[in-house]
């Protein structure tokens, strides 16, 4: 089984490289080093210092794990059954917390450039974590501002899933109907959104 077999491959790897590849599987878009720096320092990832990510990539690429590509100078999992590998050898406990703190990275990374997928994929992470271990207004809003950029590109089914994610994280925040704006509009927009693709159904 090639899954297995990358599992295998994993467990002897350096436990830095080991978390590495596991926090690029959570990210399917091609990464620069910069972001990759701001995920794994901090001694979570065994790192002390910045610099050590770039030689860890290096030996990651050696190993086959990850790609770089040179026209655009980023990283990416080498392939899908690598990603699936990953994603499968790390507990459930240790998962939620890298993808809390993904999540937070490319969020701030988001804040500071146009780079539209860091909010898709942060928004991702943090819909696949239980409620309790995120704060669910916080996410409603994440969800809502996603959406937006959904509705933008024309992507409505997106969209509509984006909203219907935000209302969920809403309904289980303590801000549901105490931001009233808020609570208006995301309803007001799932209510379109739900027309424009022909789906009848109530909103409440």
């Amino acid at each position: 089984d090639v899954v297995e077999t990358i599992k295998s491959k994993l467990q002897e790897l350096p436990l830095p490289m080991q978390k590495m590849v596991i926090a690029m599987s959570y990210i399917p878009n091609a990464l620069d080093a910069s972001i990759l720096k701001k995920i794994m320092h901090g001694e979570e990832f065994c790192m002390e210092e910045e610099g050590e990510v770039t030689t860890l990539l290096q030996e990651a690429s050696n190993e086959g794990m990850i790609i770089y590509s040179v026209e655009n100078q980023t990283y990416n999992i080498a392939h899908d059954r690598i990603r699936q590998a990953s994603r499968e050898f790390m507990a459930i406990e240790e998962r939620d917390d890298l993808l809390i703190r993904i999540s937070q990275v490319l969020s701030t990374v988001r804040q500071t450039s146009q780079s539209e997928w860091c909010l898709y994929v942060a928004v991702d992470n943090l819909n696949s974590i239980p409620p309790e271990k995120t704060d669910q207004g916080d996410l409603a809003k994440l969800n809502f501002q996603a959406s937006k950029l959904a509705q933008k590109r024309g992507a409505a089914t997106r969209e509509n899933e984006l909203l219907r994610r935000g209302q969920k994280c809403l309904e289980r925040s303590e801000i549901h109907w105490k931001e009233y704006e808020f609570t208006l509009h995301i309803y007001n927009a799932a209510i379109v959104s739900e027309y424009s693709l022909g789906v009848c159904i109530l909103v409440t």
